[in-house]
């Protein structure tokens, strides 16, 4: 077998191991999975949520949050097909990764070579910054999936109308998760190659499809409630720079962004929340991450001793990667958060696959050892991921004894049907339950 045959046998395995015990590890259902869950089997049986709400775009969850139109009809559609155990509930967010695999492998092939798309899609494949979210069942993978798509159909320029479907997936992507809003319109303006008309056709799609939410902005105070909590700049009493002027505020984005490209949260320990890492490593794999750190040190030298800036089309995926850090970084709580980070790998791993390719021009015997490095890798993870992390995090999934945290495991039990839920909520959805 070649070594391309190789590498594309790995990719496939490893997109499988997603599917893999996730009744189990996961251990439990965490509240935020059980109540999206709940939305969506009433959605699916009688197209009302819980709150009796007919074909919403957005769903109340607990803390101020919202489910989503993408995720939540999304789910309803797999789990009329593949029942609504949990296992179902979360193969769908894995489903979903490995369509974003696909994706990065056809934008990338599109923009450079086939060689470096497939290590796009083994890094990919491998990091466990994607492993950790498509087991779990919430919305931000289907946005993270919505982006790949929009960037590979607006690099498709021999489809007339690509550039339609890429400013479709970006809004639904901007629709899928909150902080997603952020990187979209931004990413539409540095498009290379895409001319001024046909940004402005997109950005006007965007608005479009964001209307809803800009409209829910105004006249729904509860909507952007945890938003407006979460912001540098937020005035609530439990935000550390609550009382603090603009140059503290700037200051403290600067460490919060600087903070996400920190060794200890990309390759030693990751995020601190158990939900989020396994914490036996970071975010990328040790591969992706020295790629990153000496394509960032040769580019740098290049630049330098060449006095020129580096290709538009590197310059737009490092903007992707900054822009997808900016929606933790704005925040105070729990920061590095590589949840609402999650837009920003795809573009790491296209700024490593990048490197790969540099290196592989003047040391060809690099192939087999980056497959070889990989895979060693992925089997680290998968030991650490199923056994340590899997005893250690249960605590870390379990659900809340009130109306709404208890909505699904009734619903699936038959103890209460959907318009009975319904009209419990109206009573107090968080009223503990006996």
């Amino acid at each position: 077998m070649s070594l391309r045959a190789w590498t594309i046998g790995a990719i496939l395995i490893l997109n499988a191991v997603r599917f893999i015990a996730t009744d189990r590890s996961p251990p439990g259902f965490y509240v935020d999975e059980a109540v999206g869950a709940a939305h969506a089997l009433c959605l699916g049986e009688t197209g009302k949520d819980l709150f009796g709400n007919a074909f919403p775009l957005f769903s109340a969850g607990l803390g101020a949050g919202y489910y989503t139109a993408p995720y939540l009809y999304g789910e309803a559609l797999w789990t009329r097909i593949f029942g609504v155990s949990t296992a179902a509930f979360r193969t769908f967010p894995a489903f979903i990764t490995c369509l974003t695999v696909v994706f990065i492998f056809l934008w990338v092939r599109k923009k450079e070579d086939e060689e470096t798309a497939l290590a796009a899609a083994l890094l990919a494949s491998v990091s466990p910054w994607v492993f950790q979210f498509s087991r779990i069942a919430w919305d931000p993978p289907v946005s993270a999936c919505f982006i790949v798509l929009g960037l590979y159909a607006f690099e498709s320029l021999k489809w007339r109308f690509h550039w339609v479907l890429g400013a479709l997936a970006f809004g639904l992507a901007s629709l899928a998760y909150p902080g997603t809003r952020i990187l979209t319109f931004p990413l539409v303006l540095l498009l290379p190659g895409l001319g001024w008309k046909k940004k402005s056709y997109s950005m006007a799609i965007l608005c479009i499809i964001l209307a809803p939410v800009f409209w829910r902005t105004l006249v729904d105070p509860r909507f952007t409630a945890r938003a407006e909590m979460l912001v540098l700049w937020s005035s609530h009493p439990m935000s550390p720079l609550h009382d603090s002027g603009v140059l503290e505020i700037l200051w403290s984005a600067i460490q919060n962004f600087l903070s996400h490209l920190s060794p200890d949260f990309l390759m030693l320990s990751g995020d601190r929340n158990l939900r989020h890492s396994t914490g036996a490593v970071g975010m990328m794999s040790p591969v992706e991450y020295l790629l990153l750190v000496g394509g960032a040190l040769s580019g740098s030298i290049m630049m330098i001793r060449k006095r020129t800036l580096p290709s538009e089309g590197i310059r737009f995926i490092m903007a992707g990667a900054i822009l997808g850090i900016l929606p933790s970084a704005l925040t105070w709580e729990s920061v590095p958060h590589s949840l609402r980070a999650i837009a920003a790998w795809p573009f790491f791993v296209v700024l490593a696959a990048l490197t790969y390719r540099k290196l592989i021009r003047s040391a060809p015997l690099v192939r087999p050892a980056f497959l070889f490095i990989c895979l060693g890798f992925a089997i680290f993870l998968g030991n650490a991921y199923f056994l340590d992390w899997t005893s250690r995090s249960e605590a870390w999934f379990q659900t809340e004894n009130n109306t709404l945290g208890l909505s699904y495991s009734r619903l699936v039990s038959g103890e209460a049907s959907c318009e009975d839920i319904t009209k419990e909520i109206d009573l107090g959805p968080f009223r503990t339950l006996k």
